[in-house]
């Protein structure tokens, strides 16, 4: 939590300085367009997103975006978390409120997401995971992104990873897949695996972690006219 509060706070500084240097400069403002990404469980769309954040000097929001609308509205991180990305039924969250001392529905979390997520936008040059993103920023404003793996591959590597069975793993890859398809189609009434949806879909099961950085880093290119760099 100690990291993710030093990123979050240092992302703020960093916008305000830079706004600081466009004013002194009187430089208009500028923002580069944002990177979406949308992945199944298990495909390593999360460490994608990272790798291409570092390559261009993105900035880069996953687990922050939840860290963020906390700060913003007092509410409990770990309260929050059982909304992002999740379907729950009214009891559920009434419940919990009672038991929290504060109660939080999923509506409101939409609504600090959609702000937080305009709000990312509007500074540019950022990489998005998840949380339905893609619906919330229109075309001219990110390059869409989804991250796909078979799902044998994303069975062996997070048993693999979390050490447990891989009837274990394809339980939780099921799950947590229900899951996010729930929570898109909750929330934005769509379907997550249309892939009309997304600039480019990335095959991690076939791809390695480099050409699929490479891919995406060219795709923005293409779409945006110029290849933003970290260096």
């Amino acid at each position: 939590m100690d990291t993710t509060t030093s990123i979050v706070d240092r992302q703020v500084r960093l916008w305000l300085e830079e706004r600081k240097v466009r004013a002194a400069s009187n430089a208009p403002a500028s923002s580069s367009p944002c990177i979406t990404i949308s992945r199944q469980y298990g495909s390593q769309g999360g460490d994608l997103g990272r790798k291409v954040s570092e390559v261009l000097g993105f900035s880069f929001w996953d687990h922050e975006i939840v860290h963020a609308i906390s700060e913003r509205s007092g509410i409990d991180e770990q309260m929050l978390e059982t909304v992002d990305e999740h379907t729950r039924n009214t009891m559920e969250v009434f419940i919990d409120g009672i038991l929290r001392g504060k109660s939080y529905s999923e509506g409101e979390y939409l609504r600090q997401l959609m702000r937080l997520i305009h709000t990312i936008s509007n500074h540019g040059s950022a990489v998005i995971v998840g949380r339905g993103a893609q619906y919330i920023l229109d075309v001219d404003q990110a390059l869409h992104i989804r991250v796909v793996s078979p799902f044998s591959k994303r069975v062996r590597e997070l048993a693999a990873r979390k050490q447990i069975t891989e009837r274990a793993a394809a339980a939780e890859i099921e799950r947590v897949g229900k899951e996010r398809i729930s929570f898109i189609q909750h929330h934005y009434a769509r379907d997550i695996s249309d892939t009309g949806a997304y600039d480019l879909v990335v095959n991690t099961g076939t791809m390695s972690m480099d050409s699929s950085v490479e891919i995406i880093a060219t795709a923005y290119e293409q779409r945006f006219g110029a290849r933003p760099s970290a260096s």
